[in-house]
């Protein structure tokens, strides 16, 4: 049986991502909706905790990356190769 169909492509999906380090621990936990865990540790240790769109809890450390789709919905990358071969990196 052949039934006439088109092709629809799917627009791209931009996301915004942020990679946290010890400079921009408060503006990330902000961003994220989140709360920063070891203030009497060294910056470079401290981690943000969050609770994600399962209401489940995130735990971020310097090095990884929190993105948030359209949608509003965070994901955590912890590796930075995995988050390269996801996203494609634009800008600074």
């Amino acid at each position: 049986m052949n039934i006439p169909v088109k092709v629809a492509p799917r627009s791209a999906m931009t996301a915004e991502a942020v990679q946290l380090d010890p400079d921009n621990l408060e503006m990330v936990a902000c961003w994220c909706r989140g709360n920063i865990k070891g203030r009497k540790l060294p910056r470079e240790r401290r981690v943000i905790d969050f609770l994600d769109h399962n209401q489940e809890e995130q735990r971020v450390y310097c090095g990884h990356y929190v993105v948030r789709e359209p949608t509003g919905v965070l994901i955590v990358f912890r590796d930075e190769g995995a988050f390269r071969a996801a996203y494609q990196q634009t800008g600074p």
